[in-house]
């Protein structure tokens, strides 16, 4: 565990969140919205919305043939659906190339997007030799704005190492690494639960995209 906890604290680069080892989007309860897709600025910052299988950035695994786009089998045809509802949000940052993978559900009466990293220039493992990680932000949208509330990851893991929150998660002490392991349903009910409490959400990072034309 102590290999997932370090290696998945690449995801919170995107801002000061949470880490999670297990989605909260699935098949069953995915939520795609086209009119998220395009460009949009923040801090100087332009952020790239794609539809996952149109876009240019996605990776097809070396010697094998484009299922995704072609679907033979019915796994395969799952496959194309899923992914026809996820993102890939690509952005600049510090002179490094970022792509992360997204996808949006709705839990209770709050729009939540999970992100996981996809592709990052200068990865010290470019050939993606470690678990998965995901952050989780409540999202907010018009025709011209995105709104993203990412979980505040300090006041998380100080509530839940403290014995306030419960959740499932390992903490690597030396290096200050939290990781929420709790599987997709645990996720999924503590979000239910906790959605709409100001407090657990980072208030003071909020990630504000403004329409580019």
């Amino acid at each position: 565990m102590k290999k997932i906890i370090l290696a998945v604290a690449m995801v919170v680069t995107i801002t000061s969140c949470t880490a999670s080892l297990y989605p909260i989007v699935e098949e069953t309860n995915v939520v795609y919205a086209r009119e998220i897709l395009g460009k949009w600025k923040d801090d100087g910052t332009v952020f790239q919305v794609e539809q996952y299988l149109a876009s240019k950035n996605r990776s097809v695994p070396f010697g094998e043939s484009d299922s995704l786009l072609n679907p033979v089998t019915a796994e395969q045809r799952r496959a194309n659906i899923f992914m026809g509802k996820s993102y890939l949000v690509t952005f600049t940052e510090n002179g490094i190339k970022q792509v992360y993978e997204a996808r949006m559900t709705r839990i209770g009466k709050w729009l939540f997007a999970e992100f996981m990293p996809y592709k990052i220039d200068l990865d010290e493992d470019p050939f993606g030799n470690y678990e998965t990680g995901y952050s989780f932000a409540r999202v907010e949208y018009n025709s011209n704005k995105i709104q993203l509330y990412f979980l505040n990851g300090d006041k998380i893991k100080s509530l839940v190492t403290s014995g306030k929150l419960k959740i499932s998660y390992e903490y690597e002490r030396l290096f200050d690494n939290f990781l929420i392991t709790a599987d997709t349903n645990e996720m999924r009910a503590f979000l239910e639960k906790y959605g709409g409490d100001a407090g657990l959400f980072n208030q003071q990072d909020v990630v504000t995209l403004t329409r580019q034309e």
